[in-house]
């Protein structure tokens, strides 16, 4: 397993497209192999010098089909969702894990890239943790003397989780303060008997429930929960950044918070960073063929040669 002990060795293997590209093919993020839409065989990894990624997808058939067939590395991967190199991607997907502060991003990368495409990045990084989190095996947490966390917020209606069609919807997240056992689901709306819902489905009877002063919290006691009225849980606030440009963000942002208490937990740096790699593995496993890729190329920011 690679070893990442801090940034710069993060930086050491992005610098190397070569050896970046292997290692996110261990880790199941780019694609090993690709199949030609023309005629069916297998394509090869060929140098390409005018493409910022410098290796393409090619067909060896070049005789059968009279034109060349390519497709770009990254077609039907995460990377799909950007227009930045390989390199830079990985950089800011490692900062984004280990929230690094803007003095540490500078010695990452260089300072033409904008406040505008962190945020957008940070974004795609924080729907990892929603499909995360969405996808998990539906389990209760707390118990008799557990606390619970429970917050609801709304998700932006662009946000794109493969497999997950959660545009628009509310979310519910939970966090057991103790345990640091968690859920995430989406609900269609935010009334009492959905919040019911969900607490049976998700939460042990005997829980004690903090929440901000929700109206559909109200007489828990009547379900077997105890509750505790808070301001919109003060540890999740205190996770947010300053300013949030949209409310809708607000989201993601729980999506983040209850992914970093769950899937972060007891884990150090380098631990972290190779368990978030493995969840993009899982919530975007690359296409190998141009039928399995479900990115669109307006959302991948990136053109095909010759199709």
């Amino acid at each position: 397993m690679e070893s990442f002990p801090n940034i710069f060795a993060v930086h050491t293997l992005s610098s190397d497209i070569g050896k970046l590209v292997r290692f996110l093919q261990q880790k199941g993020i780019l694609a090993t192999r690709y199949t030609c839409p023309k005629c069916g065989g297998g394509m090869k990894l060929a140098p390409r010098k005018d493409i910022g990624d410098g290796l393409t997808w090619k067909c060896c058939k070049k005789q059968l089909h009279k034109i060349l067939v390519q497709r770009t590395l990254r077609k039907g991967s995460w990377f799909a969702f950007s227009k930045m190199s390989l390199s830079r991607v990985f950089d800011l997907t490692y900062i984004w894990v280990a929230q690094l502060s803007q003095k540490n991003m500078k010695v990452l990368v260089d300072g033409s890239i904008s406040s505008a495409t962190v945020t957008d990045w940070y974004s795609f990084c924080r729907e990892i943790c929603i499909g995360t989190l969405l996808n998990r095996p539906q389990t209760q947490i707390g118990g008799s003397g557990h606390v619970v966390e429970i917050d609801e917020s709304k998700l932006a209606k662009r946000m794109y989780t493969r497999g997950n069609h959660v545009e628009g919807h509310w979310v519910i997240g939970g966090v057991d303060r103790e345990t640091k056992e968690c859920f995430l689901v989406t609900v269609e709306d935010r009334t009492r008997g959905t919040l019911l819902g969900v607490l049976r489905d998700n939460v042990l009877p005997g829980t004690t429930i903090c929440s901000d002063p929700w109206e559909a919290c109200g007489s828990l006691e009547d379900e077997g929960y105890l509750h505790v009225s808070v301001k919109r849980s003060e540890s999740f606030k205190r996770s947010l950044p300053l300013k949030i440009r949209n409310k809708e963000m607000l989201g993601s942002h729980l999506a983040e918070y209850v992914y970093r208490k769950w899937r972060f937990h007891n884990k150090s740096m380098e631990e972290r960073f190779h368990a978030y790699l493995d969840d993009i593995a899982a919530v975007y496993p690359p296409a190998t063929s141009d039928e399995l890729d479900s990115s669109s190329p307006e959302q991948a920011g990136t053109s095909e040669n010759s199709c």
